[in-house]
């Protein structure tokens, strides 16, 4: 029978190649078909051309997202969602130990304390401020990247020491959420509240939008009264 290609050769045949990303001028990563800084941002967004998310970008959209709430705590969309996050969080955290890699997580984030509310705020805020700025994630697996990177960063990463940090007393460093994590986490949490993440950006923003529309309604021009324009028309003032 033929033989294929020895894997060595198909590493080094690849390695030849330019990377799949337009404008990047760096060689193929083994048998990725990005180079290596584009893999690794892969690995931690899903797109070559996706960015990590920071919770801090959504300040705004979180506190408007926690008063919406706070509004209509009856809410049939909220209290279904609360409902599933409940059922979600709770499973994941009974089958962490012999799991996959979402459950461990979301179990290590509802050790910390938080709770489904909590979740529930993160998704739609960092989901609505994703809405303004698309381009930080490309692509639909980005966007379950983006989500997993909300929820997972709502407790502290566990940290671990290198050899050389050991040796010199030097700082530890955050362990990286697994990629499956992300993504799985992702996933799960936009197949179900898919119809309430849009719901609650477009009612966040109509505030948004009446707030600007109060703002330039008081900034209007007066308009002159009917006395004044004809005490210009009898004085016209003359220029010097």
């Amino acid at each position: 029978m033929p033989q294929g290609i020895p894997i060595g050769g198909s590493i080094t045949s690849n390695e030849r190649l330019w990377c799949s990303v337009d404008g990047c001028t760096g060689h193929r990563f083994k048998l990725q078909p990005y180079c290596c800084t584009h893999s690794e941002r892969v690995k931690r967004t899903g797109d070559p051309r996706g960015f990590t998310p920071d919770p801090r970008q959504w300040r705004w959209e979180r506190t408007a997202v926690a008063d919406l709430f706070k509004v209509n705590p009856q809410h049939p969309g909220m209290v279904r969602a609360l409902a599933y996050l409940t059922t979600w969080t709770t499973r994941a955290t009974q089958e962490a130990a012999h799991g996959n890699h979402w459950q461990l997580e979301v179990a290590r984030v509802m050790r910390h304390g938080v709770t489904v509310q909590d979740i529930l705020v993160e998704v739609c805020a960092g989901w609505s401020w994703l809405q303004r700025m698309p381009h930080k994630a490309p692509s639909d697996r980005a966007a379950k990247f983006w989500l997993g990177h909300a929820v997972l960063k709502l407790a502290p990463r566990p940290v671990r020491m290198s050899a050389r940090a050991n040796l010199t007393g030097g700082k530890s460093y955050p362990l990286r959420p697994h990629w499956r994590a992300l993504e799985d986490t992702g996933a799960h949490l936009l197949a179900v509240l898919a119809p309430l993440l849009v719901n609650v950006h477009q009612a966040i923003h109509a505030q948004e939008d009446s707030a600007q529309q109060v703002v330039a309604d008081l900034r209007a021009p007066f308009l002159p009264s009917t006395k004044a324009i004809k005490a210009a028309s009898i004085n016209p003032v003359t220029s010097a």
